[in-house]
């Protein structure tokens, strides 16, 4: 039965007369909504697992992609300068990018890293005994 919470609270001697439905367009379109954000939602979270960034006794590498990957590295030697990039909301929940420039022009952007002035400290902290 369609209206079961209405049927159990009809009076004594009340009846339905006519019951009203939604339009389908309405329940098309709520399907097609519902699709799209699970179909958006999940390729955001594949997406965001598939990123990796580290910082190893040589490098700098990133790698990114769901379906292709793309890897980006920088040698400490090569490292010129490392720069954070941080919004107003950014810097409230401590999360900023990451610019680190080679020589050459080369650049890796960490984007969206939780600490970035921690991330900064651990590159400087990498390239300060490669300089000596």
């Amino acid at each position: 039965m369609k209206n079961k919470y209405i049927t159990k609270s009809l009076s004594t001697g009340e009846v339905i007369t006519n019951t009203f439905n939604l339009s389908r367009y309405t329940t098309i379109a709520d399907k097609w909504i519902a699709v799209l954000s699970i179909g958006l939602l999940s390729f955001s979270y594949f997406k965001n697992r598939s990123i990796e960034m580290c910082l190893t006794n040589k490098r700098i590498v990133l790698k990114t992609g769901v379906f292709n990957r793309k890897t980006e590295e920088l040698r400490l030697r090569k490292i010129e300068t490392v720069e954070i990039r941080q919004g107003f909301f950014d810097r409230m929940i401590n999360r900023g990018s990451v610019k680190i420039t080679g020589s050459g022009g080369s650049s890796v952007i960490l984007a969206n890293v939780d600490s970035p002035l921690l991330v900064k400290s651990a590159i400087d902290d990498a390239v300060d005994p490669l300089e000596a």
